[in-house]
């Protein structure tokens, strides 16, 4: 945050006293989106100089537009190819050390873990061991930097998932009428502002993309037996 502005750092180190909550300065996520959905729909309104002398982006795009090419469609099947990963990078030696690990004893992970921030263990003794133990090839150093980040995710989103069923339980005895979509966001919105609060705003998408995938859904028959 050293490109930050005075008043940001001042107001994170306000929000992390816990003197405030996040909210006092910081948009939750719902309302973030629906202010850079104005934002655009504003500048896109907005005359512009420079190529479009004096045109608004919106006026541009229909005066200039080509018929010929129209722009394409961000349809089902546009959004199922980009969010499908590569056949390199699903089949990669990186992907399959992950899928060993979501395999793995919790005994097991914590071996790896100790080895893999051991200062004694260079990066190209871990993936000879690697190889030996799972017979994965990883052809770069960086491979172990990139497993290694992602192995510090993973834990805390473990962690933050299980802080989401003890929240959930706690809601569900506060708010025995609320249904499950709606504890489900008082739990998201909670973990969003936590996210805030420590300034990792990346882990606060992490969380949320986690959740779009199912990665806490059995919650959901946790809070269905209560």
């Amino acid at each position: 945050m050293l490109d930050a502005s005075e008043d940001f750092k001042r107001e994170q180190r306000i929000i992390r006293s816990g003197k405030v909550t996040a909210k006092k300065f910081r948009y939750t996520y719902g309302e973030f989106i629906r202010v850079m959905a104005k934002l655009v729909e504003q500048y896109n309104a907005t005359p512009q100089n420079g190529l479009l002398h004096g045109l608004s982006p919106n006026e541009a795009f229909e005066i200039l537009a080509d018929n010929n090419d129209p722009p394409i469609q961000f349809n089902n099947e546009l959004h199922w190819m980009l969010a499908k990963p590569s056949a390199a990078n699903a089949n990669g030696p990186l992907a399959k050390l992950k899928e060993v690990w979501r395999r793995l004893p919790e005994s097991n992970r914590d071996y790896w873990r100790g080895l893999l921030s051991s200062p004694q263990w260079s990066q190209s003794q871990i993936r000879a061991e690697i190889f030996e133990k799972f017979k994965i090839k990883l052809s770069q150093n960086g491979k172990i930097s990139l497993f290694r980040m992602w192995i510090l995710d993973q834990d805390k989103l473990d962690q933050e998932a299980e802080r989401q069923q003890d929240e959930e339980r706690k809601i569900v005895s506060e708010h025995p009428d609320w249904t499950l979509d709606r504890v489900r966001e008082e739990v998201l919105r909670r973990s969003y502002f936590r996210s805030l609060a420590s300034g990792d705003f990346k882990f606060g998408l992490k969380v949320l993309s986690a959740d779009t995938q199912g990665r806490f859904k059995g919650r959901e028959v946790s809070l269905a037996e209560n």
